[in-house]
């Protein structure tokens, strides 16, 4: 679930390699505040180029994994199932 205001995004651009088993999705995306709910299927590593975010939190079973802010530069793990 996302909800979002001011949202800009450009086309998603992806590319695979070893049979899918590595998947890297490009996305330009932007807004004042999002709130976004979603279980990640796969393991995720999110880069944020630009910009930030004021809070981010990652929770998997219950446990608070981060909680912080992203700034340019920061990479984020997501394990497969966390929220």
């Amino acid at each position: 679930r996302v909800r979002s205001q001011e949202e800009k995004s450009e086309p998603l651009q992806t590319a695979s390699w070893v049979s899918s088993s590595i998947v890297f999705d490009n996305r330009r995306w932007a807004c004042r505040e999002a709130e976004l709910r979603w279980t990640a299927p796969h393991h995720l590593i999110v880069l944020t180029e630009e910009g930030g975010t004021s809070h981010t939190s990652i929770r998997h079973e219950a446990r608070s994994l981060y909680d912080g802010m992203d700034r340019p530069g920061a990479l984020t793990f997501v394990p497969a199932g966390a929220e």
